[in-house]
């Protein structure tokens, strides 16, 4: 099989703050994929919400929710769309 164009572009997405993390829900479910829209909130970090930089979805979370991260801290990767 090949696949052609698919490429996507994966980014990190750090903790803003230290504090307890929360995940956030989409607006809307895409499918069986959770696909945030750019500009939604995907984590929280204390009172300080993380934004979807485009149209994507969680890859990967590196960290558990409501775990307690330092600043500058890996939460998760974000696969842009």
């Amino acid at each position: 099989m090949t696949v052609v164009g698919s490429r996507r572009e994966v980014v990190s997405l750090t903790a803003p703050c230290d504090g307890v993390m929360r995940l956030h829900a989409p607006r809307a479910l895409c499918g069986e994929l959770e696909v945030f829209e750019p500009g939604e909130p995907v984590i929280s970090v204390g009172d300080r919400l993380v934004h979807a930089p485009a149209a994507g979805f969680i890859a990967r979370a590196l960290v558990s929710e409501h775990d307690y991260v330092r600043e500058g801290t890996v939460l998760l990767r974000f696969s842009m769309a």
